[in-house]
């Protein structure tokens, strides 16, 4: 099922929503790619441009949390640092699967949960903090 951004998601900082919106997409062209059955021509090489960009996103984020005094700045790293790593097994476990479809609708899932948890749970709360230092 693809993801659709909506207001919920926004943490009111237009450039970091862009990014969402940009690893929504992301995701959504995976998965749109699974169902034409585009495995090797579009998922693999999808997957590599999320997890380049994801090191950009997450820098973006974490400068601008210094800049404002983010206490949170720490946990958001670490979480960052999880995905990461995450994505990286993700990836060395892509080379010995048997079953790639099912490898990459489990893949599919994991992003958009962690996504959306990251987005409605962590992101928001660097919101108020970015505002009130002038960052939108």
């Amino acid at each position: 099922m693809k993801l659709e951004w909506t207001t919920k998601h926004s943490v009111n900082v237009k450039e970091i929503d862009e990014q969402h919106k940009y690893f929504i997409g992301l995701i959504n062209e995976m998965f749109e790619a699974l169902e034409r059955r585009e495995v090797e021509a579009v998922v693999d090489d999808t997957l590599n441009q999320l997890a380049t960009y994801a090191q950009f996103h997450f820098a973006t984020e974490e400068k601008l949390m210094a800049q404002c005094g983010y206490e949170g700045l720490k946990r958001q790293k670490d979480a960052h640092a999880d995905l990461t790593n995450r994505l990286i097994e993700l990836l060395d476990e892509r080379k010995v699967t048997l079953d790639i479809y099912k490898y990459y609708y489990d893949l599919l899932d994991f992003l958009k949960e962690w996504l959306l948890d990251h987005l409605l749970t962590e992101d928001v709360k660097f919101s108020k903090c970015m505002n009130d230092h002038g960052i939108f």
